[in-house]
C-alpha cells in the first residue's frame, strides 16, 4: 500500500501544478494583467467562457512500480504549460502536505496550491479539477457512464460534482476537437472512457466570496479521495477554468468587477437529500421523495427542470417540481419506486439540470449541463429476512397418524404436515398448519384433525388446534383450546377426544367434544394418579389410560357422560394400545400386559409376556401387534393373545426412532433425526422397508452446485434440488459412518470430509445416482473442505492444508502437506492463493501455484483464535473467537504477501461466514439466541450491522446466492431464508 502512495503523491504533483493555469488570464503575460490579442481572439471563438488549460492522460503501473505522463498540448497555439511552469513564474506553489490511507481502501492526497499571479485582473472563477477514468456504471437513458469504485474501476471517490467536459470523444483536430491534438501524436495508450467524470473545486476562502473565486495571492487546501484500481490503468487530469476580461480595471471587488458571464454558466452545485415514505426504498418496491437544491448563478430555470435517472431502479428519467426557492439555491422534488424490485444494497442515480445556453452551434461537446451522481439505498422489508423451507424438507416427526391416503405429521416447530402417500415409494408434501406451538401429537377423526402443542419455553403450557382437513391441500385451523400444563397423551374416538397433560401434583384426563369442531369444548375432566409416560388409546368408544395403580378402561361415548368402567391393576404404566377388544400396555421394560376389555365392566388381564424386545411405543390391528424400540421395527401375532409371539425385526434407517402409525398394508416410523421411513408389512413375515423420505438432521455444511443442495450431516452426504425452492426435495442421501462435517462441490464431484479424517470423492452427476467413488484417508481430523480444477484442499486441523490431487477421482491421493503453525479450521481459495483459518495463528496466506509446491507465503496474526475464512475481491474476512469479544476481521489481500489487518467487527460467537452482494452473512450464537446476522460492508471500511434472523438452534454453515440464504445447523439440518 506504501508504493500506491508514492504513485499517488508523484502523479497529484504533476498533475495539480497544472492547476495553477486555472486562475485565468495568460500565462505568457506573467503580470502583465491581462491577456494578448490572439489568445482573447481564440477564447472568443468558442463562444463559452470555459477555458482547458490542459489535459495529460497518466498510465499507471502500481505493481511494476511505473508510471509515464503524456501530456496533451494546450488547445490554443499548442502551448506547453508545463514548459513555462518549470521557469516560472512560480516554481513553489504546490504544496503536498499529507498522504495517508483513508481506512475505507482509498487515499487522502491533501494538496495546497498558492496562486502563481500577484494581480487581481487574473481571478479565477469555478476553478475545476477534473480526473477522468474509465466508467462501468452506465446511465442508458442519457448515455453516459460513469467510473465506479465498486465495479474496480478507479475513482475519484469525494468528488464535488460531475461534468462531460473533456473526456475522450471531445478529441481530434482542429477547433472541432476540443483537446485539440493533431491524430497520431498521441502515444497509443487506451484512453478513460468515462463520459462522465468528477471534479474538485479551488475556492478561496471567505465569508465575502460568493462566487466561487480563486483570489490571487491565496493559497487553497485540496483533499482528494482516490480509489486505484487493480493492475496498470490509465486516466486522464484536466483543468478547467471559467474567465472573462474584468468590467473594471484595475479590479478592486472581484465580486462586483467581474461581470455574472466570469462564472460558468451552469449550475455550480447540485446537492441531493432524501427522504421516505412509509418503509422506503425495499427490495419488494417502496417510494422515495428526493429533494435536490441546484445553485445556479441564474436563479431558477423554469425551461429545463432537473432530471433523475437511476436505471438498476426504473427505466428512463424521473422529472423533479419546482419545490421553493431558497438562499442561492433552488429545490425542486422528485419521487422515484424500485420498480425493478432490486435487492437491499446501494445504487447509484445521476442528476442531470441543464443549463438555458447549451447547444452553442457547432460546438456538441460542449455540454453545459450541471451533474450529480449520488447513492441511493434499498433497505431490507420490514418482514424480511423468512424462512421459506419447504417443511416437508427438515422436520422432525413427532408423531404420525395414517387415514386414507394421507399421513399427518406432528412436527414439532414445523407444525402439522399433510403428506400424500397413495404411492408410498413416492410420499409428496402438500400442505402444512402453522400450529400455535410446537406440535407433539395428532390425531384424526373424520374431516378434522387434532394437534396437541406444547410451548417450548413454558412446558406448563399447551394447545389444541382443531384444523379442518377437508380438503387436505386447504387444510387451516378452526379452533384453539389452551390448558396448563403440557400434552403426553392424545387419543380420538368418534367425536371424543381424550387428552392427558402433566403437571406437577398428576396429570389430568380431559375429554374434549369436537361436535361441531368450531364449538370444541372440554366436557369432562379426571384427576388421575401419577403416570409415568401417560399416553392413551381409544377405540369404538372406550379408553385405555395407563396409570401408576392400573389401567383405566373408560366409557367416553358420549363425552359429557364419560366414567371409569373398571381398573386392572398393574404397575405396567407406559404406552398402549386397543383392538378387537383387547389392550395392550408396556412400559420400557420387555414386559407386554394383555388386557381383555370386552365386555368393559368384565375386564382382566390375559397375559403378561416377557418379550424379547423392549417396546417404546405400540400400535395395534390386525391381528398384530407392531412396536419400535429406538432402531428396530417389531412385528408379534396377538392372536390368540395368549400365544403371543414375535413374528418379523427390521433394521430402521436411525436410531431415534419415536412414532410409529400402521394403516394399509403399510407401517410408518418417525425418526427424529432420518425422517419417517415406510415399511411394508404384508405379510408380516416378509416385511421390508421401501422407502425413507428423509428430513435433514444436524448440518455441519452446505455447499450450491447447478441447482442443487449438498448438505453435510449427521448422516452423511444429503443432496437436494432446489429448483425450485417451493417445492425442493431430497433426490439423494449418501451414508457415511459418523456423518459429515464439510462439504465442496464442483464440476460433478462432491468432496464430503468426515471428523475421522476421511475424504469422501462422491460422484453427483447425475445427482440421483451419486455414489461413493474413493475414499482418502487425511492425518488429522479434517474440519473444511475447497475445490478448485483437479485439486482439493483440506482444513486437517493439527496437520494444517493437505492438497489432494482428484483427477481422476478413483486415484486420489495427497500430494502436498502444508504444515501451518496452529490449527487449520477452515479454507478458502482465490486464485493462486489458498486462505486458511488456523485457530490462534490467525490466517495463512498459501501460495498453491503448483499445488506440488506450495509454501505459506504469509501470515495475518490476530487475538483470539480464527475459525473461518472466507474471500471475496480484495478482501479476506476471518471469523474469530476472542472470549466474550468474538467477530470477523476483514483482511487485505491485495497483494497476498502484505495482506492486514483492514478492519475488525464486533459480533457474538461465530460458527459460519458468507459474503454476497456486499454483505456479510454470519451465525451469530447467543445466550437464549441463535441465528445469523447481517452486516453491509460495502464498502469494508463502514461495516455496519444491518439485520438478524433467530434460526431454532446453532447455524453451522451457510451459503448465499441471489437472494437467498442456504443455512445448515444443529437440530434443525437446512433452512431456505429469503432475504428480501
Amino acid at each position: 500500500m506504501a508504493s500506491r502512495a508514492i504513485f499517488i503523491s508523484c502523479i497529484l504533483l504533476m498533475l495539480l501544478v497544472l492547476t495553477i493555469s486555472c486562475s485565468g488570464g495568460d500565462p505568457v503575460t506573467g503580470n502583465s494583467g491581462m491577456p494578448d490579442a490572439s489568445a482573447e481572439r481564440t477564447m472568443q471563438e468558442y463562444e463559452s467562457n470555459h477555458y482547458l488549460w490542459n489535459f495529460n492522460l497518466v498510465y499507471v503501473n502500481p505493481r511494476e512500480n511505473e508510471f509515464e505522463i503524456i501530456p496533451v498540448r494546450q488547445v490554443a497555439d499548442h502551448w506547453n504549460i508545463l514548459g513555462f511552469l518549470e521557469q516560472g513564474p512560480c516554481t513553489d506553489c504546490l504544496k503536498i502536505t499529507q498522504i495517508q490511507p483513508s481506512g475505507n481502501g482509498t487515499l487522502l492526497v491533501d494538496i495546497e496550491i498558492a496562486h502563481p499571479f500577484d494581480n487581481a485582473n487574473l481571478t479565477g472563477f469555478d476553478v475545476r479539477g477534473i480526473a477522468m477514468f474509465s466508467g462501468s456504471q452506465d446511465f442508458p437513458t442519457s448515455g453516459l457512464n460513469v467510473s465506479d469504485r465498486w465495479l474496480g474501476d478507479g475513482a475519484l471517490v469525494n468528488a464535488d460534482g460531475y461534468t462531460t467536459l473533456y473526456n475522450f470523444t471531445t478529441a481530434g483536430s482542429g477547433p472541432g476537437g476540443l483537446q485539440g491534438y493533431i491524430e497520431g501524436e498521441l502515444v497509443t495508450v487506451t484512453t478513460p472512457d468515462a463520459l462522465l467524470n468528477g471534479y474538485r473545486r479551488f475556492i478561496s476562502d471567505g465569508s465575502e466570496n460568493t462566487r466561487n473565486a480563486f483570489y490571487s495571492g491565496d493559497a487553497i487546501a485540496v483533499t482528494y479521495e482516490i480509489k486505484m484500481p487493480d493492475g496498470p490503468f490509465v486516466f486522464g487530469y484536466a483543468v478547467d477554468a471559467s474567465w472573462i476580461p474584468a468590467i473594471n480595471q484595475p479590479v478592486e471587488d472581484p465580486m462586483t468587477d467581474f461581470g455574472p458571464e466570469a462564472n460558468c454558466p451552469e449550475a455550480w452545485k447540485i446537492a441531493v437529500t432524501s427522504t421516505y415514505a412509509g418503509d422506503g426504498l425495499t427490495a419488494s418496491g417502496g417510494t422515495a421523495k428526493l429533494m435536490v437544491d441546484v445553485y445556479d448563478w441564474q436563479g431558477k430555470d423554469d425551461v429545463h427542470p432537473i432530471l433523475v435517472e437511476c436505471p438498476e431502479l426504473f427505466d428512463g428519467t424521473i422529472e423533479g417540481a419546482w419545490e421553493s426557492d431558497g438562499d442561492g439555491y433552488t429545490r425542486y422534488e422528485a419521487e422515484i419506486e424500485n420498480v425493478k424490485l432490486a435487492p437491499s444494497g446501494f445504487y447509484t442515480c445521476l442528476v442531470s439540470k441543464e443549463a438555458q445556453e447549451n447547444d452553442p452551434v457547432g460546438k456538441p461537446w460542449l455540454d453545459l449541463t450541471a451533474y450529480q451522481v449520488f447513492n441511493i439505498e434499498v433497505g431490507w422489508p420490514a418482514d424480511f429476512p423468512i424462512d421459506v423451507t419447504p417443511p416437508w424438507l427438515s422436520f422432525s416427526p413427532y408423531d404420525i397418524c395414517v387415514e386414507g391416503d394421507y399421513a399427518y405429521i406432528a412436527a414439532s416447530r414445523n407444525g402439522m404436515l399433510i403428506f400424500d402417500i397413495s404411492d408410498p415409494e413416492n410420499p409428496v408434501g402438500i400442505s402444512r398448519i402453522d400450529t400455535t406451538w410446537y406440535a407433539a401429537r395428532v390425531v384424526v377423526s373424520g374431516s378434522y384433525a387434532v394437534i396437541a402443542s406444547n410451548h417450548v419455553g413454558h412446558p406448563d403450557y399447551s394447545k389444541l388446534d382443531i384444523v379442518d382437513i377437508d380438503p387436505p391441500e386447504s387444510a387451516h385451523i378452526v379452533n384453539t383450546i389452551n390448558f396448563f400444563g403440557y400434552v403426553s397423551g392424545l387419543a380420538v374416538s368418534g367425536s371424543s377426544v381424550c387428552y392427558i397433560r402433566r403437571v406437577q401434583g398428576g396429570p389430568d384426563l380431559y375429554i374434549i367434544d369436537i361436535e361441531p369442531p368450531e364449538s370444541a369444548q372440554v366436557v369432562k375432566s379426571f384427576y388421575m394418579p401419577w403416570s409415568s409416560s401417560g399416553d392413551v388409546a381409544a377405540s369404538d368408544g372406550y379408553a385405555c389410560v395407563p396409570t401408576e395403580f392400573g389401567i383405566w378402561i373408560m366409557d367416553i361415548d358420549p363425552p359429557e357422560s364419560s366414567y371409569v368402567v373398571s381398573t386392572v391393576d398393574s404397575d405396567i404404566n407406559g404406552e398402549a394400545a386397543v383392538s378387537d377388544g383387547y389392550a395392550y400396555a408396556t412400559d420400557w421394560s420387555s414386559d407386554l400386559l394383555i388386557v381383555d376389555i370386552d365386555p368393559p365392566e368384565s375386564t382382566y388381564i390375559v397375559d403378561i409376556i416377557d418379550m424379547p424386545v423392549v417396546a417404546e411405543e405400540i400400535v395395534a390391528a390386525d391381528g398384530y401387534l407392531y412396536g419400535i424400540d429406538g432402531s428396530h421395527f417389531h412385528i408379534m401375532d396377538v392372536v390368540p393373545p395368549a400365544s403371543t409371539y414375535l413374528v418379523n425385526s427390521i433394521d430402521l434407517a436411525g436410531e431415534n426412532t419415536n412414532t410409529i402409525a400402521v394403516s394399509g398394508g403399510y407401517a410408518y416410523a418417525g425418526d427424529s433425526i432420518t425422517g419417517v421411513q415406510i415399511i411394508d408389512i404384508d405379510p408380516p413375515e416378509s416385511a421390508y422397508s421401501i422407502n425413507v423420505f428423509d428430513t435433514l438432521s444436524n448440518a455441519d455444511g452446505v455447499a450450491l452446485a447447478e441447482g442443487y443442495a449438498y448438505v453435510a450431516d449427521d448422516y452423511g452426504l444429503q443432496i437436494v434440488d432446489v429448483d425450485p425452492l417451493e417445492s425442493a426435495y431430497i433426490v439423494k442421501s449418501v451414508y457415511t459412518p459418523g456423518g459429515a462435517n464439510g462439504i465442496a462441490a464442483s464440476s460433478g464431484y462432491a468432496c464430503l470430509t468426515i471428523p475421522s479424517g476421511e475424504i469422501h470423492l462422491i460422484d453427483i452427476d447425475p445427482p440421483e445416482s451419486a455414489y461413493i467413488v474413493n475414499t482418502v484417508d487425511t492425518p488429522g481430523m479434517a474440519s473444511e473442505v475447497a475445490m478448485s480444477g483437479d485439486y482439493a484442499y483440506v482444513a486437517d486441523n493439527e496437520y494444517g492444508l493437505q492438497i489432494i490431487d482428484i483427477s481422476p477421482p478413483e486415484s486420489a491421493y495427497i500430494v502436498k502437506t502444508v504444515d501451518t503453525p496452529g490449527n487449520a479450521s477452515g479454507v478458502r481459495l482465490s486464485g493462486e492463493y489458498a486462505y486458511v483459518a488456523d485457530r490462534e495463528f490467525g490466517l495463512q496466506i498459501i501460495d498453491i501455484s503448483p499445488p506440488g509446491s506450495a509454501y505459506i507465503l504469509h501470515s495475518v496474526y490476530m487475538p483470539g483464535s480464527a475459525l473461518r475464512v472466507t474471500v471475496t475481491g480484495e478482501y479476506a474476512y476471518v471469523a474469530y473467537d476472542l472470549s466474550q469479544n468474538s467477530g470477523f476481521n476483514i483482511i487485505d489481500i491485495d497483494p497476498p504477501g502484505q495482506a492486514y489487518i483492514f478492519k475488525s467487527v464486533p459480533t457474538n460467537d461465530i460458527n459460519a461466514l458468507a459474503i454476497s452482494g456486499g454483505y456479510a452473512y454470519i451465525a451469530d450464537s447467543t445466550y437464549n439466541e441463535s441465528g445469523f446476522k447481517i452486516f453491509d460492508i460495502d464498502p469494508p471500511g463502514s461495516a455496519y450491522y444491518v439485520k438478524s434472523y433467530s434460526t431454532p438452534a446453532d447455524v453451522t454453515g451457510i451459503v448465499v446466492s441471489d437472494n437467498y440464504a442456504y443455512v445448515a445447523g444443529n437440530y434443525f439440518g437446512l433452512k431456505i431464508i429469503q432475504l428480501w
